[in-house]
């Protein structure tokens, strides 16, 4: 009698606890605005050394919705659909070596946001980059052959950046609006010049981003 009681009873709950109802999906979204949060990894083009020199350098955009720079981008490729875009905390970019420990030279990383120090980054003659970038008070440096990790930790200086495919990184105007910073680089000291290009590792940028405001009937460029 009591085994029936309990058998009848386990049913009982498993019938009510199927019964009951599902959580409620929390979607963050405005009236008649789209809201998506997204978050994965791109890769960068590598860190490359070119031939005849013992200096490499390159940035690593973060512009929502603009492929500049990637060597593949499934994050920014889904956000050219919509019209804008924001890098959030957690976003960060990696230096993943691909050479040997007794590889001479050092990688440095800085971040900037300043729309004028972005586009004098862009305008160095060579040469120049490496003395730009250790002037920037956020720099961290490595020896090449160890993983450095940089974060987003800078507040963005807007609310929002407009998704801009086009953006060429040279107007002031529309760096401003659309291109929420840079993270630049430079291997330096490795002591050799050789006959070809060498990558000394690739460049990992791990995203989270908010996109906003899908954009209707209109195939991303």
């Amino acid at each position: 009698m009591a085994g029936t009681k309990r058998t009848q009873r386990t049913v009982r709950e498993t019938v009510d606890k199927h019964s009951q109802r599902s959580p409620r999906v929390n979607l963050r979204a405005r009236l008649n605005e789209n809201v998506s949060h997204i978050s994965g990894n791109e890769y960068n083009t590598g860190a490359i050394v070119p031939s005849g020199s013992s200096l490499g350098y390159g940035s690593v955009s973060l512009a929502p919705g603009n492929l500049a720079g990637r060597a593949n981008a499934a994050i920014n490729g889904v956000g050219r659909y919509f019209q804008k875009g924001l890098y959030l905390p957690g976003t960060f970019v990696r230096y993943i070596p691909s050479v040997g420990l007794n590889t001479p030279g050092n990688i440095i990383i800085a971040w900037l946001d300043n729309p004028d120090m972005i586009r004098a980054w862009n305008l160095l003659s060579a040469g120049a980059h490496l003395n730009f970038i250790r002037d920037v008070s956020n720099a961290k440096t490595g020896p090449v052959w160890q993983e450095l990790t940089v974060p987003l930790t800078q507040p963005p200086r807007r609310k929002t950046f407009m998704v801009d495919p086009q953006l060429n990184f040279q107007s002031n105007t529309e760096v401003d609006l659309s291109c929420q910073g840079l993270f630049i680089f430079c291997i330096f000291g490795t002591d050799i010049s050789l006959a070809d290009d060498k990558t000394y590792g690739q460049l990992l940028v791990h995203c989270k981003m908010r996109f906003e405001e899908v954009k209707s009937f209109v195939t991303p460029q």
